[in-house]
């Protein structure tokens, strides 16, 4: 995945989640960020760690569990796909769309 535009992976019409390129290069990571949006506004994005925005700052728990879980689903598939340049957008939206969130015990 080599392309600079942002890729949607996951849209249910209010939340999204989107690849974007990063703008510097670390070993052993996706040359891809995930990114959450909430009505097309940046909300947080995940990497190696959560960086939210505005009140979601420091507020992770704001973010739907189903849409957190989807974001951490995507960056460990981009992971796991580092070193290799197969496209794997198609697979990550599959993913995403099977994604179901756990019920707390």
């Amino acid at each position: 995945m080599s392309e600079t535009a942002a890729k949607t992976v996951y849209d249910n019409g209010t939340w999204a989640i989107e690849l974007r390129a990063r703008n510097n290069h670390h070993e052993g990571e996706p040359d891809y960020k995930v990114w959450v949006t909430r009505h097309g506004k940046e909300i947080a994005k995940y990497s190696t760690k959560y960086k939210g925005y505005d009140h979601y700052k420091d507020n992770e728990s704001l973010i739907p569990p189903e849409i957190s879980g989807r974001a951490r689903l995507a960056w460990d598939k981009l992971m796991e796909n580092v070193g290799n340049d197969t496209d794997i957008t198609e697979d990550l939206k599959t993913a995403l769309q099977e994604f179901v969130v756990e019920a707390a015990e």
